[in-house]
């Protein structure tokens, strides 16, 4: 509830057909990988491209698609290396779908994987979103 995030709408999940050479092109950035999923920081946009009136809707659709990509593997798909995978540029292809799409689902999986991860020591840091772990304390003790 916290973060809007809807926990219905389309599954979420990746597709072996779609390549990251698409992902790259639907994105205006085909430089933007390292080893094998998309550099978030080579995709974040620059100020002045969000605040500029683009020419086409093609470059709103890969602005847009940079900035949402940026945000969501930043907060919600963050790791120790910047990167995220290229199967999550598939449901930004459309941009009028973007929103039904079951982004809560998929979050909520990367933190339980990230708490697997940590607790087996797997990993050093949590990864995921990890913010989940403070709101389900405090909704715990509002409820107790």
């Amino acid at each position: 509830m916290i973060t809007g995030l809807r926990f219905r709408g389309y599954r979420i999940q990746s597709d072996s057909d779609f390549t990251i050479e698409r992902a790259l092109d639907l994105l205006g950035k085909p430089g933007a990988k390292r080893d094998g999923k998309i550099n978030l920081n080579s995709i974040k946009p620059k100020p002045e491209e969000v605040s500029a009136d683009p020419a086409t809707d093609d470059e709103k659709e890969k602005i847009f698609r940079r900035l949402f990509l940026y945000v969501v593997g930043s907060c919600f798909f963050n790791n120790n290396r910047s990167v995220i995978s290229h199967h999550f540029v598939k449901f930004l292809e459309r941009i009028n779908k973007v929103g039904s799409y079951d982004w809560g689902s998929i979050t909520f999986a990367t933190f339980l994987a990230g708490m697997r991860r940590k607790v087996t020591g797997e990993i050093g840091a949590l990864t995921g979103f990890w913010q989940f772990l403070p709101v389900h304390f405090l909704s715990a003790l509002y409820f107790l």
